[in-house]
């Protein structure tokens, strides 16, 4: 077993794309970031990733990848065996990698961050608890009064003002200038969707995220506190997630365990749980 630091993106994602493409689903968040480092869409002059495997011969046993100041994400076919990954906590402490936090399937990311504080002497504490669900087919439901519409131009301050809520609701870290270009970006690729109400003004948002190999993402999903119960992302997120199965296989987004209301919404517009993702913080020593 033999544990290897990765340089080069492309001679790393040409080692991990079969062990990614395994279960695209479950891996969707390291392989569609990893396509999207490869495709130099997440340009970031401050720091480069971390790559990292553990291999045995020709396989791939444990998958390391951190987009600094971003948690690591760690992903494995099926082990969580803590001797594992011990050894690759130990060999990355050896390596002076610091990492925020950890992300992936819940036995998984939660293994390793037992043997982390141990080893580290820090603390941990749960992000969020989620669920990764599929859609394939986007079933029937009743939609409020209004029109599913490309973001323009002149929404551009509402999305920005919506972005940062769904973050700061969320534990995700951002960057003014950062966000911003981001969503003048995804304004002029037509990647981030209105529902419009009947007088035109927006009441929801959601956004096209990353592409995998058959499927795509579905993220930034936001209604303000004062519009929801009324439909208004129900009928968002299924007219995106339409579109969206023109052109793939399936989609599938994350959510909030802890928000029973979202995991609602989403299985009547026909999403189903695949299985459970895990974010957790480190702090302190």
């Amino acid at each position: 077993m033999e544990f290897k630091v990765y340089k080069n993106i492309y001679e790393f994602f040409e080692k991990t794309q079969s062990f990614y493409l395994s279960d695209e689903l479950v891996h969707n968040l390291p392989y569609g970031t990893l396509k999207r480092l490869v495709n130099k869409e997440l340009g970031n002059k401050d720091a480069s990733p971390f790559m990292a495997l553990i291999e045995s011969g020709e396989e791939v046993i444990l998958s390391l990848l951190q987009t600094p100041p971003h948690n690591l994400i760690i992903s494995s076919k099926s082990t969580s065996d803590p001797e594992i990954l011990r050894y690759a906590a130990e060999l990355l402490i050896k390596e002076g990698i610091t990492i925020p936090g950890v992300i992936g399937s819940k036995e998984l990311a939660q293994s390793f961050a037992d043997v982390w504080v141990e080893l580290t002497g820090q603390s941990q504490q749960v992000e969020m608890n989620q669920r990764i669900y599929r859609l394939d087919q986007v079933l029937p439901t009743h939609k409020p009064e209004g029109r599913f519409a490309p973001a323009e131009n002149s929404h551009a301050p509402l999305i920005m003002k919506w972005v940062k809520e769904f973050c700061e609701e969320t534990g995700v870290l951002y960057e003014e200038d950062k966000l911003e270009k981001s969503v003048k970006d995804s304004i002029a690729s037509k990647s981030t969707f209105l529902w419009l109400d009947s007088h035109g003004n927006p009441v929801s948002m959601a956004k096209e995220g990353r592409k995998i190999e058959t499927g795509t993402v579905v993220t930034l999903v936001y209604t303000p506190h004062e519009l929801r119960g009324k439909g208004y992302a129900s009928a968002c997120v299924g007219e995106l997630s339409q579109e969206l199965l023109k052109r793939n296989t399936f989609c599938c987004l994350y959510t909030d365990l802890g928000n029973r209301v979202s995991n609602g919404i989403y299985m009547k517009i026909g999403y189903e749980p695949v299985c459970d993702s895990i974010a957790i913080k480190f702090s302190g020593a």
